[in-house]
């Protein structure tokens, strides 16, 4: 009889102060999925952030249009690190009990792999494997993803995992299998590459994430781009983007996509219009947004008629500060002239203000509270809603450094500590009352924009 291997993919738990469902999907983990599928492996999914659980009908969650909303969350105690932080820590997903029950339910997999998001979620990475480990003890747990990679040592030492596979799954996870004598014997070889991630393994939850290339060939400094990528940019064939948006859109119903590529409009002549174009072909009917930003610098008009014949809703453009030192200190990936020019294409495409909109750090080294105000008024000048984020270094990248040379945190510091909810250290660029004022200035701005939007 033939031997037939059973994988159990695991979406963990988040762990944080907040957290909120912009379109989020562990694609990672389901093009993991289908390679297995197409290696032959039955492959089931436990998936903690499920928002559409039959369990949590009873909780009425809220859930906007475009299928974003929150999580269940579960008070936890808060780790040592952070216990001055004045909010409630917590789990945010299933309630455990419907963990547990599903978990007993599932089949003794061979093998276990769990996805990790933030490097600052770990603690959800670490539970959930505790719990595999206590469930399934003879599988071997695999941990990948964002945080295995960018902060590899820790989950190495932490995590409980058996094998922490930091990067590209694909040049890593086929020895592995050969090594534990996972890989069926009569399976392609050299390993094959799934066209799209198995999004079917998930239940629907009225969107779904896709990214039409990896890297980004910007080095901005801020970014773990480089660092979760070293190849830089590589698009995918336009063929299996299409292919995976028809997948979504018709074979699974789903009416939202988001796009998560680090620069999806590099090269776009060659590639995203491309993909609009044969979208249109086809007679594919979705709605797209763009939550991961998009570089102002590759907006044309062209373009910006074909993302709005497309079925693009929400647009967020990386801007971060008009200031042009701050901007050259960072990567020079855009200037406020390239912004306005981009937002103006898009406006004459018919796209509203309260669809576009911006994204703004605060706290970056060097900038001044009145650089992030002065960014938030040139911003509304366009019509557009500001969105400002608090800068938390992510560890490896230059401005991390930064960081660590002036004394804000630690070289060896807890990855707790790159969140960017927690307030900013003493000594930061800005202090909280700052930065809370630009907040509120964002936010006000905002409104105008939005009541202008709708006449």
């Amino acid at each position: 009889m033939k031997r037939s291997w059973r994988a159990l993919l695991v979406n963990p738990w988040i762990y944080d102060f907040a957290a909120y469902n912009l379109w989020s999907e562990p694609t990672g983990l389901l093009e993991i999925g289908a390679y297995l599928l197409g290696l032959g492996y039955e492959v089931s999914l436990l998936d903690c952030l499920d928002r559409r659980h039959p369990d949590l009908a009873v909780y009425r969650i809220r859930e906007d249009s475009f299928g974003c909303g929150h999580f269940l969350k579960t008070p936890v105690p808060k780790p040592d690190c952070v216990r001055h932080v004045p909010r409630r820590f917590g789990r945010y997903g299933l309630p455990l009990e419907t963990v547990q029950r599903q978990l007993s339910t599932t089949p003794r997999p061979d093998i276990v792999l769990v996805t990790s998001g933030m490097t600052y979620w770990y603690p959800g990475v670490h539970f959930a494997i505790a719990l595999l480990r206590q469930t399934f003890p003879r599988a071997p747990v695999v941990l990948g993803g964002i945080y295995a990679t960018l902060c590899a040592e820790h989950a190495q030492q932490h995590s409980g995992a058996d094998f922490v596979l930091p990067g590209d799954w694909k040049a890593t996870l086929p020895a592995l299998l050969h090594d534990l004598g996972l890989y069926p014997p009569d399976a392609p070889d050299p390993v094959h590459v799934p066209r799209y991630p198995a999004h079917g393994l998930r239940r629907n939850q009225g969107f779904a994430a896709i990214a039409t290339s990896r890297g980004c060939p910007y080095r901005c400094t801020y970014c773990a781009s480089r660092l979760l990528n070293p190849g830089g940019y590589v698009p995918r064939p336009v063929n299996d983007v299409v292919a995976e948006i028809a997948h979504i859109a018709q074979d699974l119903g789903i009416p939202d996509i988001a796009f998560y590529d680090d620069a999806l409009l590099v090269h776009s002549a060659e590639h995203l219009e491309r993909i609009l174009d044969r979208v249109a072909e086809r007679g594919i009917r979705c709605r797209f947004h763009t939550p991961n930003g998009i570089h102002a610098r590759g907006m044309t008009e062209a373009l910006a008629y074909k993302m709005r014949r497309a079925g693009f809703q929400t647009i967020r453009i990386g801007l971060e500060t008009i200031s042009d030192a701050t901007l050259q200190a960072t990567g020079a990936k855009t200037s406020a002239e390239e912004f306005a020019q981009a937002v103006a294409c898009l406006k004459r495409a018919g796209f509203t203000g309260g669809q576009v909109g911006a994204y703004i750090l605060a706290g970056l080294i060097g900038q001044t509270p009145r650089e992030v105000l002065d960014t938030i008024a040139f911003v509304h000048s366009l019509g557009i809603t500001a969105h400002v984020s608090r800068f938390a270094p992510i560890q490896g990248t230059v401005e991390w450094e930064r960081w660590v040379r002036a004394g804000l945190i630690a070289a060896d510091a807890d990855p707790l500590l790159q969140n960017h909810v927690l307030p900013f250290p003493p000594g930061a660029p800005l202090t909280e009352a700052e930065y809370q004022a630009a907040v509120l200035a964002a936010r006000q701005g905002n409104a105008r924009v939005r009541k202008a939007a709708t006449g």
